[in-house]
C-alpha cells in the first residue's frame, strides 16, 4: 500500500515532524510511505527511515503546490493520501479527496473564513481562497481530530460527522525516561526541590515571558523553586534582559534547543512542566510530559483543558501570581496521582504505535 504524506512545514525535531512520528511506524508495517515537505538539509535523515522525500526547495503559494502533489499523485496512483491542511488539496478530483485524511496541527483556512471577513475589504482578496478550501474540504474522507478541542472546532466548522480523534504521538525516548522514573523515584518527594520545566516557541502567544513574571511569587511561596526554560523564538533576548532585571540570575536558565534524548532526561528530572500559553491545539510538550512521569500546570484554556481533564494537569486561568501558585500547589499535593494517570493516559494514547493503528483503521474505513 502506497500512502504520500504532504507536511510542507515538515522540519525534523520540530513540532510538526514530531507529531508524525506514526509514519514510521507505517513503514515498519510495509507501507510504502512519500513525504512532501521542505526540509531539503534532513532528506538524507527521512530516507534512512524508508520513507521516499520529495523535497520542496521554493516558497510555493497553495495553488501551486496543490498542481505539484496532483502530479505526484498521477506518477504513482496513491491509494491513501494524508496532510496536514486542506488547501493543499485544491487540484484533486473528487475520488481522490475521498481516499484522503486531513491531520491540522491548528486552526488552518478553513476555520477562518468568519474571522476573516470581520477584518473587512482587504479579507476578500483572499476570501474565494478558503472557500475552494472549505468546500474542498466536504469532499475528504476524513478529518483527524489531535485533540478534543480540535474534535469540537472540526465539526463545528466544518460541518461533518467524519472526524477521529488520533492524537499527536509522543517519542519513544519519553516513555523509556517514564518507566525508568516510576521504578526509580516512586515515593519522591515533590517539595524537595521544585524544578520547574517549560518546552516550547518563545513567543508572547505561548505566554513564556508571564512564567518570568511569576517567579518572584512561587520563590516566595517555594523558596526551592528554579525554572527552566527550553526553546527558542523572538523573545529570547527579552527574556534574558528580564531574569537580569528581576534578579532571577541562577533561578531561570535557557537552554535553546535540545536533542530529544537530553529533552527527556530534562523532562524525567523535572518536578513539573509549566506553560502559560494563550492557545494550544494541543500541546505536544504537556504528553511528553505525561510520558516521563511529570505532571503539568497549564492555562486552562483550548486543547490545553483536556489534559487537565485526562488527570495529569492542574490549571490557572488568569496572569494573576496567587491563581498559579495555588495550581502549583495543588500540583504538589496531588503529585503521585497526577504522575501515575499521566503514564497511564499516554500508553494509551500517545504511542505512535497506537497512534498509527487509529490512522490505518481510519483510512481502511474509506474502502
Amino acid at each position: 500500500m502506497r500512502i504520500l504524506v504532504v507536511a510542507p512545514d515538515y522540519r525534523l525535531l520540530s513540532g510538526p515532524a514530531h507529531s508524525l512520528l506514526f509514519i514510521k511506524e507505517l513503514v515498519k508495517n510495509n507501507f510504502e510511505i512519500h513525504l512532501f515537505f521542505s526540509d531539503l538539509i534532513n532528506a538524507i535523515h527521512v530516507r534512512k527511515f524508508g520513507i521516499k522525500p520529495f523535497v520542496l526547495t521554493e516558497r510555493l503559494t497553495h495553488y501551486q503546490l496543490s498542481k505539484y502533489i496532483q502530479k505526484i499523485h498521477e506518477k504513482y496512483s496513491y491509494d491513501y493520501i494524508l496532510s496536514i491542511s486542506p488547501e493543499y488539496l485544491l487540484n484533486l478530483n473528487e475520488r481522490v479527496l475521498s481516499k484522503t485524511m486531513v491531520i491540522p496541527q491548528g486552526r488552518c483556512s478553513i476555520f477562518s473564513i468568519i474571522e476573516k471577513l470581520k477584518e473587512g475589504p482587504l479579507a476578500l482578496r483572499i476570501l474565494p481562497s478558503l472557500m475552494e478550501s472549505f468546500s474542498i474540504s466536504k469532499k475528504i474522507g476524513a478529518f483527524g481530530a489531535i485533540s478534543r478541542y480540535m474534535y469540537r472546532e472540526i465539526i463545528q466548522n466544518v460541518r461533518t460527522n467524519r472526524v477521529a480523534l488520533i492524537y499527536n504521538p509522543v517519542d519513544y525516548l519519553f516513555f523509556k525516561e517514564g518507566k525508568e522514573s516510576f521504578y526509580q523515584q516512586s515515593g519522591r518527594d515533590p517539595l524537595a526541590k521544585l524544578k520547574l520545566l517549560y518546552v516550547g516557541n518563545l513567543t508572547s502567544l505561548k505566554g513564556v515571558n508571564k512564567l518570568i513574571e511569576f517567579m518572584p511569587a512561587i520563590i516566595r511561596e517555594f523558596r526551592t523553586a528554579r525554572l527552566d526554560i527550553v526553546g527558542e523564538g523572538p523573545l529570547k533576548n527579552k527574556l534574558s534582559n528580564m531574569i537580569r532585571r528581576l534578579n532571577l540570575l541562577g533561578r531561570v536558565r535557557l537552554y535553546g534547543c535540545l536533542r530529544p534524548a537530553e529533552l527527556a532526561k530534562l523532562y524525567r528530572n523535572s518536578t513539573l512542566f509549566i506553560t502559560a500559553s494563550y492557545r494550544e491545539s494541543f500541546c505536544l510538550p504537556v504528553a511528553e510530559a505525561a510520558a516521563t512521569g511529570t505532571p503539568s500546570v497549564v492555562r486552562g484554556v483550548y486543547a490545553l483543558r483536556d489534559h487537565v481533564e485526562f488527570g495529569y494537569a492542574t490549571a490557572f486561568l488568569n496572569d494573576v501570581d496567587d491563581e498559579v501558585v495555588d495550581s502549583i500547589g495543588r500540583a504538589l499535593d496531588n503529585y503521585e496521582k497526577l504522575a501515575t494517570r499521566g503514564l497511564k493516559v499516554s500508553e494509551r494514547l500517545y504511542l505512535p504505535t497506537k497512534v498509527a493503528k487509529r490512522v490505518l483503521r481510519t483510512l481502511e474505513s474509506f474502502s
